[in-house]
Formats: structure tokens, sequence, C-alpha cells
């Protein structure tokens, strides 16, 4: 009995340890999603979120970071007109790094969401996967 519940054990871990193993990014998994599979695509977005999130408190800390050392420089500033005109464009300048910062922010995700196709391999050359069908597409012949 011991014997027929490990074996049950390993053969579920070859099937689901791929799955958890593999990575994409976040077009991929969203292009591996079925037209109008809403939870297959919420999948995407927020394994991504969780992916990213180092980045964007990153990005976060330079921005505060900014912010801070611009009050340091504009408070010393005699002419309030001068201070508040300084910190406006303090804010632009450390928004603008901020939001460089959270473009450049990229990571694979797992993927294997439910409901993703993964592209599959078709069976002629001169096909190929087209994700929104889910299916080979062109001529079916090796001769193109």
């Amino acid at each position: 009995m011991r014997r027929l519940s490990f074996s049950a054990l390993v053969l579920a871990a070859l099937f689901v340890a791929p799955a958890l193993l593999a990575e994409e990014t976040m077009t991929q998994c969203l292009i591996n999603c079925p037209p109008g599979v809403n939870s297959c695509s919420n999948c995407c977005m927020a394994q991504f979120t969780v992916a990213v999130q180092p980045c964007y408190n990153d990005c976060q800390n330079a921005e505060n970071a900014c912010l801070q050392k611009a009050a340091t420089v504009c408070n010393k500033l005699s002419d309030p007109y001068e201070e508040q005109r300084c910190m406006f464009d303090a804010r632009n300048v450390c928004m603008s790094e901020y939001l460089t910062c959270r473009h450049a922010c990229s990571s694979p995700i797992a993927g294997g969401c439910p409901g993703e196709v993964p592209p599959q391999k078709c069976p002629y050359t001169c096909q190929m996967w087209n994700p929104a069908s889910q299916s080979c597409v062109g001529a079916p012949t090796n001769a193109c």
C-alpha cells in the first residue's frame, strides 16, 4: 500500500513540477490565455504584480529620496515663490524618474494559469500557432 502511495506521489510530482518551474513573460502568459478567459488573464497579471513588487518598491524609495533631497535644497531658498517653484520642478523630475524606473521593471512569472494554452508545435512547416484561435494556421504542407 505504501508503495502505491509513493508511486502516485512521484507521478503527481512529474506532472505538477514542470508547471511550477516554468517561467515566461507576462505578455506570453496573456497571449496563451484564450480570448474571454478573464481568470487566466487575471492570474497572469497577479503573478506579474507579485514578481515586480520589489522593483516597484525600489522605485518608490528612490522617488522618496529624490523628493527629500529636493526639499532640503528648496527649503533653503529665501523667496517663498522661488521655494515653491523649486519644489514644483523637483517633483516633476522625481516623478519622471519614478515612472521611468517602474517602466523598466520586469520579471519572469511562473505562468501555468488556469486555461492557459502555450504555443503548440504545428504538424507542417508552413503553419504557425495562432494564440487567438488556439490552433495552427496556414497551408497544411511542408513546401511553402
